[in-house]
């Protein structure tokens, strides 16, 4: 568990909100959700704790630390192919933080699908830009890679016969078991 220098435990917090909201009995599902550093820090709660949601959906991160294996956890990453702070794949340049090689976004989804149990092809599809690929997995849980072709580190908006960041979110959580 990483600190800051204030004694303040960002993972604590988010998990502790996380678990106050799931003790209400009309709560079914927790979904962690983040962009950028968010999505690394929704990566650092679900692998610091992965029984206390049910998905994490990222958009534009990858893990700051390799993440231990522990339950399976549905996974949306929402990535862009030319992101100058992600690295897509072996073909990008490699992207260090504090001297931590950071995975590719396609070497995270591997691994997570690993983590999971996934088997067999993806469902994949392409509208505009958009190419997603979905995977079954253990215990019902899915692993969705959503990539935008030419996508950089922004938010992806869409237009043009691409649906944006928020719609592909919607679709993902709408077909939640």
């Amino acid at each position: 568990m990483q600190r800051r220098p204030a004694g303040i435990d960002d993972v604590a917090f988010v998990a502790a909100v996380v678990r106050r909201i799931a003790a209400d009995p009309e709560v079914t599902r927790a979904y962690l959700a983040g962009y950028s550093n968010g999505g690394k820090m929704a990566y650092r709660v679900a692998c610091a704790d992965p029984g206390l949601v049910t998905t994490v959906i990222v958009v534009r991160a990858v893990p700051g630390a390799d993440c231990p294996p522990g339950p399976p956890v549905s996974l949306l990453q929402l990535a862009g192919t030319r992101d100058e702070r992600v690295a897509y794949d072996a073909a990008s340049a490699p992207h260090v933080v504090n001297g931590y090689r950071e995975a590719t976004v396609t070497g995270q989804i591997a691994a997570w699908r690993r983590r999971d149990g996934c088997s067999g092809v993806p469902v994949a599809a392409t509208a505009g830009a958009l190419r997603t690929q979905a995977w079954t997995c253990a215990g019902g849980t899915r692993v969705e890679l959503a990539t935008f072709a030419g996508g950089d580190h922004g938010w992806p908006g869409g237009g043009a016969g691409t649906p944006s960041a928020a719609q592909v979110i919607w679709v993902f959580v709408r077909a939640a078991p």
